[in-house]
């Protein structure tokens, strides 16, 4: 397979789009949808990449979501303001080194998706939007994700009161379609080695430190992108 690869106007239509992107998130709660999980082998060459959602601006802290296209549920928690921002930044720079196909970057992604809004008919739903983002980008699939905790750790490397705590999930729709085909999940609370002896490995590959949210999103992301059915 190959698949190759702010001015005050702008932030009121990112507003705009965000609250749109809301209403139409909050309607989509349909029947849960089984990822085909299959080898992509038949791919032009493109993906576009839309920009992680905060699922903490849309439900509220302790709300326990039900996602309705893999159907875990997740507490919403914690999630201070740029952190979906980190978490999109990151998963861009883990897609682009991938040779086998080309990414379409979350902002061009995000600008078609609010052409793709602002003409959408009555009762379009959140896949009905991908769908027609990815259609409009010339691409054969959508990665899109959603945060659902990124708690920052109190204290330093070496000593904690309270440790990081990370949540999201990541979905890859085929654009010919709509079909799922696949989602990866990651949701870890940073614990000690003595509170898990059973994952002794992690805690040394990660050199026996307390990881930053930060931290402990990029090693989810790797985590997680190595079952990408894309390579």
């Amino acid at each position: 397979m190959r698949i190759t690869r702010c001015t005050n106007s702008r932030t009121v239509s990112l507003l705009i789009l965000c609250g749109l992107l809301t209403v139409v998130l909050l309607a989509c709660q349909g029947k849960q949808r089984v990822p085909d999980n299959r080898l992509v082998e038949d791919f032009s060459g493109k993906i576009a990449l839309l920009p992680v959602r905060n699922m903490l601006t849309i439900y509220g802290k302790g709300v326990n979501f039900r996602c309705p296209l893999s159907g875990r549920t997740f507490v919403v928690g914690d999630i201070p303001p740029g952190s979906a921002t980190y978490l999109t930044d990151q998963l861009f720079s883990i897609l682009k080194k991938k040779e086998s196909f080309e990414v379409i970057s979350p902002s061009q992604a995000s600008g078609a998706q609010f052409a793709q809004l602002a003409k959408a008919p009555p009762g379009q739903t959140e896949l009905d939007l991908l769908v027609a983002t990815g259609k409009a980008l010339g691409v054969d699939a959508v990665v899109f994700g959603r945060l659902y905790r990124f708690a920052q750790r109190s204290g330093g490397s070496f000593a904690v009161t309270t440790p990081a705590s990370v949540a999201f999930s990541l979905f890859l729709i085929d654009t010919s379609d709509g079909s799922l085909i696949w989602n990866g999940h990651f949701k870890e609370t940073q614990q000690s080695l003595f509170e898990n002896l059973f994952d002794a490995e992690k805690f040394f590959k990660r050199k026996m430190k307390w990881l930053t949210a930060e931290e402990l999103a990029s090693y989810g992301l790797k985590e997680v992108l190595q079952q990408l059915p894309l390579d």
